[in-house]
């Protein structure tokens, strides 16, 4: 897959991209776990998955004179879908992990775990009472239906002792001598 810049991705590499959320744009640094072709079902109207190099059907005409449908030309629509495991965000908060307060005692989930039933000083250091236990997951991947500001993420490759601020490889940097790349 390319990103706008012209670079290839696939995956495993990491990735950045803009999350909007509500009235403010995110950037998110993720993983890439999958990507994935898509087409509209011409029959009921849902996206079905495919296989990156599968033929996709085309669209198709309803004939009134022999009551059958006529293929045209065209094919479905398609779409390539993007699936991240975020990594780091600039609001981290949007994609933290969740956590699942449990009663020890009961096994219900604890709705409240700050109300005084829990809170309070437990053993080793815990904030809360000792039949609290909290299990933590981690966030899940993301699905991107618009691949459009994805771009491949890379660290800059500098030698120690150069003092440029913007070299990535030899045909960039006019100085690549005096650098000792």
């Amino acid at each position: 897959m390319k990103d706008f810049l012209g670079q290839e991705y696939d995956v495993g590499d990491k990735v950045l991209y803009a999350a909007g959320s509500g009235r403010s744009i995110t950037m998110v640094l993720a993983e890439v776990v999958g990507i994935s072709k898509h087409y509209r079902d011409p029959d009921e109207w849902h996206w079905v998955k495919v296989g990156m190099d599968d033929p996709v059907p085309h669209k198709r005409r309803w004939n009134r004179e022999t009551k059958e449908y006529d293929p045209l030309a065209e094919e479905v629509d398609t779409e390539i879908r993007v699936s991240v495991q975020p990594l780091n965000s600039s609001r981290w908060e949007q994609h933290s992990r969740v956590k699942v307060y449990t009663d020890k005692r009961t096994g219900e989930t604890i709705k409240n775990p700050y109300d005084d039933e829990h809170w309070g000083a437990g053993t080793k250091g815990n904030l809360f009472k000792d039949h609290v236990e909290i299990t933590e997951f981690p966030p899940k991947p993301v699905t991107l239906s618009v691949t459009d500001n994805i771009v491949l993420w890379r660290k800059k490759k500098h030698h120690p002792d150069c003092r440029c601020n913007d070299c990535l490889s030899k045909e960039s940097h006019p100085e690549w001598k005096a650098c000792k790349r």
